[in-house]
């Protein structure tokens, strides 16, 4: 057992799941690895940059997601075992008053699981994108959604990434994962 957590971005409504980036989502995994690069990433206070970066990191112009999105926001790395209304946010409500932040992000249609689009946002970088597939080899999960978007968004880093790291025929990992 034991508490599971996401990242949520209280002030925009959003959260990640640590868990779906094939990542420990467990105390002990908080802040390490990807999810640790991403909140920094998102955290960042944006620059004057080139094109260059801007491919890489996203153009607060054009993109969703782009280095510094959420600086600035309020940012709570919530439990599924917080008690509800802590860090003075309200999430209990008359129906449940036991409902804390984790599982008012989840249940809460206002609130949106970013999760695959922060992926995709890292898949534009090729040592992000390393990163993800040598994840993927062992989280199903994370195999799917790389394959997406590969195969419904056309990511070209992303295909070379996994052609490089597995191999050209990488989708037999792929087919054998869901059996």
């Amino acid at each position: 057992m034991g508490q599971y957590f996401i990242i949520v971005n209280v002030s925009k409504k959003q959260f990640i799941d640590v868990g779906r980036l094939g990542e420990n989502n467990k105390f002990s995994g908080v802040g390490r690895g990807l999810h640790g690069i991403v909140l920094g990433r998102l955290l960042t206070s944006g620059g004057d940059w080139t094109k260059g970066f801007y491919r890489r990191y996203g153009n607060p112009n054009k993109d969703e997601f782009y280095l510094g999105v959420w600086a600035g926001d309020r940012i709570v790395i919530a439990g599924d075992y917080d008690k509800p209304n802590t860090n003075g946010i309200q999430t209990s409500t008359s129906d449940d008053p036991t409902l804390n932040l984790y599982n008012k992000a989840d249940l809460d249609p206002s609130y949106e699981d970013v999760t695959k689009k922060v992926i995709k946002w890292l898949a534009n970088d090729e040592e992000m994108a390393k990163k993800l597939v040598e994840r993927a080899k062992s989280e199903e999960m994370l195999l799917r959604v790389l394959s997406d978007l590969v195969f419904i968004e056309n990511h070209r880093t992303m295909r070379i990434v996994l052609e490089n790291m597995i191999g050209s025929d990488w989708t037999k990992l792929l087919k054998e994962s869901k059996r």
